[in-house]
């Protein structure tokens, strides 16, 4: 959530889904942000990644992503 809310223009949306399929929860956030380069989408579930070098933010450290893919394993999902 916290990443579609940064990089979404103001005033564009935000969609979210859950359902239960085959006894599993699933949980969807689709926006409209600048999206993940193809060369890029392996890197960014590892700790303390972040794609735009050029951010000084000191309130993302790039463990967002690492600490709900590992949730996600603990929990038996992909």
């Amino acid at each position: 959530m916290d990443n579609a809310v940064t990089y979404t223009v103001e005033r564009d949306t935000i969609l979210l889904r859950g359902h239960c399929k085959k006894n599993r929860l699933w949980l969807e956030v689709e926006d409209h942000g600048p999206g993940i380069p193809e060369d890029k989408k392996k890197e960014i579930f590892e700790r303390f990644y972040r794609e735009d070098k050029s951010r000084k933010d000191k309130t993302h450290f790039g463990l967002g992503l690492s600490i709900a893919k590992e949730l996600t394993v603990l929990h038996g999902g992909a």
